[in-house]
């Protein structure tokens, strides 16, 4: 099944103007109206969700090879796929990051609260180290 050129970049400028609407709406719900603490945890949601894809992928690529497994070429090659989003999903991560490191994880991370801080010495310990948690996450998703 091949699609012709022009269908294809139709079809992605359709999506292209789809998903910016998308994200414009889910901004201005977030400002007017429902907030930005529960935008911020469906997107950390819909973030593990498009890693799991990701990281799904490339478990079944590595027991395929480790396997050698002949009959699963075209899946395979789906799964590869998948796997290859990874390379471009720290990009994904940085509004996450961007959010920790400037001091308001407490709406992803209720041990970043002030409150948790106060009655759990060692919670003040773990938000101290956020900057490093971050920089561990960027580096494990970043490519090569």
């Amino acid at each position: 099944l091949r699609l012709d050129p022009h269908v294809a970049a139709r079809l992605m400028r359709g999506g292209l103007v789809v998903g910016v609407i998308g994200v414009g709406a889910s901004l201005l719900l977030a400002a007017f109206g429902t907030g930005w603490e529960r935008f911020f945890r469906s997107y950390l949601v819909a973030f593990m969700f498009v890693v799991s894809i990701g990281l799904g992928g490339l478990f079944f690529t590595f027991i395929q090879h480790a396997t050698r497994a002949g009959w699963s070429v075209t899946l395979r090659r789906v799964a590869e796929i998948a796997a290859a989003s990874l390379v471009w999903i720290w990009i994904l991560f940085l509004p996450i990051a961007a959010l920790v490191i400037s001091g308001h994880g407490e709406m992803l991370y209720s041990w970043m609260s002030a409150e948790h801080r106060a009655a759990d010495p060692q919670g003040l310990q773990r938000s101290t180290r956020a900057p490093v948690d971050v920089a561990q996450g960027v580096t494990r998703l970043s490519p090569g």
